[in-house]
């Protein structure tokens, strides 16, 4: 829908988004090796701040400008998304790991629910362009609070 509302024809957004999968393959392979050099917590920070600079990106007229910004978003999601799960793993012992990760996909797949109604309304209500670039920016910057909330809370049960 982003893709249309920029009036690009659906060949050329089949195109974009064949390639932003690419690049989600790409960013599954390179997280070990981004992590190691420059560290979890703070590759998954740096990543979601591109993500938030890219979603202001898109309103751009530019059209090299919303490729750039639509192939950093893919990337960072799935880097953001795949070191996400991996700290929640690493952070949690045998004994909770499992109702932690059954947890977090069942809350996840209620926001999902969530999302696409209150989604669905904005787009109507503000247009999809518009609509997207707000969504996405609150949704990186909940992620953003949540990861620190996360790490805060991992730090004291470290200290005691």
């Amino acid at each position: 829908m982003l893709l249309s509302a920029k009036h690009l024809t659906p060949f050329t957004s089949a195109t974009i988004l064949t390639i932003a999968l690419a690049l989600s393959a790409v960013a599954s392979v390179s997280i070990e090796k981004i992590s190691q050099r420059i560290g979890t917590k703070r590759a998954i920070s740096i990543f979601l701040g591109i993500t938030l600079i890219s979603f202001a990106m898109i309103k751009g007229e530019y059209f090299i400008t919303l490729l750039i910004a639509y192939f950093a978003i893919e990337f960072s999601f799935e880097f953001v998304d795949t070191s996400l799960n991996a700290v929640v793993q690493d952070a949690s012992n045998d004994q909770i790991r499992t109702s932690l990760i059954s947890s977090v996909n069942t809350l996840t797949a209620g926001l999902m629910f969530l999302e696409t109604i209150i989604i669905t309304s904005l787009f109507s209500r503000f247009g999809v362009i518009d609509s997207f670039v707000v969504y996405g920016v609150v949704a990186v910057i909940l992620t953003g609070i949540s990861f620190i909330a996360f790490m805060n809370q991992q730090r004291k049960v470290n200290n005691n």
